[in-house]
């Protein structure tokens, strides 16, 4: 990502000496133009860089305002460092700027009057609002849906618009770029057709809607699909600790300390709850550098952690009480999904370069599109996705219409995943056959065959 130049001038013993911090968001953030940048995330780094060959910076103090008048500090680092961790307490602008402290302990700027950011990141964990409609009164052969979009930070060049009749490949359709509007074609085939529309903001959320129409001009209800986002559940979007799922039992916690004072911090907390009514304190350590890594002793189950800080004299935060939300949520999930091959059915006659896959695949963490097709040449592999059969609804029917070149003979695979990142697999039990021709015999002619 595009990095952006901080420069500090000193008045003092160094006058004309030019400190060069150079500021930019990794991890979650995306940038949209130089120093801004839109995060889906409220946790993220932030790295500078300093010229390893002058020795005179001591510290590097990261601040923050959210009105770009009041400045408040909120992390210190030695040059080594590399960079500040930073967690936002909501949704909303947040601006960076970095004083330096000389040997001295002089700053560099003396004070924060009238600076201007170095960095500005947009802080958005809210999925779009896509609300879509069925459009009616259409002429028969035709179908059509209406939308409105509704964001803060709205990216309408990644609007995407598809539609499939049952069981079959989505197709893409080109899309009015706009916030409100409306589309009609010609129906590809009779019955209803499935139609689904996906935007993204700045920040990388994603929300989608979908609904179904029919050729006849009068439309359906919409489908029963929530929008979609690429936050967790019960993200901080809804004011809820995140939810993170994780398929490991040793995790790793990343944090940022703030409002750290003279005495600076003596030690961190870790305190774990399984029910949010008991608490127990795990570990406590002097190393304050992040992350802590946590082993969770091989069981399943959701955990929730908040850590504390102690500064230097001793004070700090009180422990969690019975009923105190965690800070963050974290399900350990283990178990792979459950997934059976039902059936395989090569068509015939008009159909006959139709392929059927049907399946079941169970779990309580699937993913929302968590099914993937793939085929082999051989029982072992290599495995290779179906083009077109990737991130597939758990609907437990798919129609692969094969291409000319499809072999003749191959191995069927069914994959699926969940959020913590497990995938079970089903392997069909023979090799699947395409080529059905029963070759015939038919006798030409006959002819006797002279004796010697």
């Amino acid at each position: 990502m595009p990095a952006r130049e901080h420069r500090h001038r000193s008045a003092g013993p160094f006058r004309g000496w030019a400190l060069v911090v150079l500021l930019c968001v990794l991890g979650p953030a995306r940038a949209e133009e130089e120093g801004v940048y839109y995060s889906n995330k409220t946790y993220f780094r932030i790295p500078f860089q300093i010229d390893p060959g002058d020795h005179r910076v001591a510290r590097v103090i990261l601040h923050v305002s959210e009105d770009r008048r009041n400045w408040q500090q909120v992390a210190t680092a030695a040059p080594t460092d590399r960079g500040f961790n930073y967690t936002a307490r909501r949704d909303g602008w947040y601006f960076f700027t970095v004083q330096t402290a000389d040997q001295e302990q002089k700053l560099y700027p003396p004070n924060l009057d009238n600076v201007a950011p170095g960095l500005s990141v947009y802080v958005d964990t809210v999925p779009p609002e896509v609300k879509l409609r069925p459009l009616t009164g259409l002429a028969q052969g035709q179908v059509g849906v209406e939308w409105d979009l509704r964001d803060a930070t709205l990216d309408l060049s990644t609007m995407r618009l598809e539609y499939r009749l049952p069981n079959q490949l989505w197709q893409e359709r080109s899309v009015p770029r706009q916030d409100r509007g409306e589309l009609r074609w010609t129906s590809p085939g009779p019955g209803t057709v499935e139609v689904r529309l996906q935007v993204k903001d700045k920040a990388g959320n994603i929300g989608e809607a979908t609904t179904r129409v029919r050729a006849d001009g009068r439309g359906m209800e919409r489908a029963d699909e929530p929008p979609m986002s690429s936050n967790p559940p019960g993200g901080q979007g809804d004011g809820q600790p995140p939810l993170i799922k994780v398929n490991s039992t040793k995790i790793s916690l990343n944090y940022t300390i703030e409002d750290i004072g003279p005495s600076n911090v003596s030690l961190v907390e870790i305190w774990m709850t399984p029910d949010g009514r008991s608490w127990q304190k795990t570990r406590e350590t002097k190393d304050t550098k992040p992350p802590f890594v946590i082993d969770i002793e091989g069981k399943e189950g959701k955990y929730g952690f908040t850590l504390l800080a102690k500064s230097g004299v001793g004070l700090g935060e009180h422990p969690p009480r019975p009923g105190d939300p965690p800070q963050v949520w974290v399900e350990v999930d283990l178990t792979k999904p459950e997934v059976t091959i039902k059936d395989i059915r090569v068509g015939r006659g008009l159909e006959k370069d139709n392929l059927t896959i049907e399946w079941d695949a169970k779990d309580k963490n699937l993913k929302r599109q968590p099914i993937t097709l793939s085929t082999a040449p051989k029982p072992e592999g290599p495995w290779a996705p179906i083009p077109g059969a990737t991130d597939l609804e758990n609907s437990g029917k798919f129609v692969w219409r094969m291409p000319e070149n499809v072999p003749y003979l191959f191995y069927l695979r069914v994959a699926a995943a969940d959020e913590a990142g497990n995938v079970g697999v089903a392997d069909w039990r023979e090799s699947v056959k395409v080529d059905l021709s029963l070759p015939k015999v038919r006798v030409l002619n006959v002819e006797p065959v002279k004796q010697p």
